[in-house]
């Protein structure tokens, strides 16, 4: 189970100079599934989240 803190949420860091764009979220994730060569997923999403998913 992986279970991300998106940039900005939750406990995550929340630098001042960050671009917290939806698309810049998407791309987090999807680079977060490639580094970790994820396959198969299913994910279980809320609020903000389920956008980004």
């Amino acid at each position: 189970c992986v279970v991300p803190d998106h940039i900005g949420c939750g406990f995550s860091e929340k630098p001042f100079h960050y671009n917290y764009t939806l698309s810049q979220h998407i791309d987090n994730l999807e680079t977060l599934v490639d580094t970790l060569d994820l396959r198969d997923l299913t994910l279980v999403l809320h609020d903000w989240g389920g956008a980004i998913g």
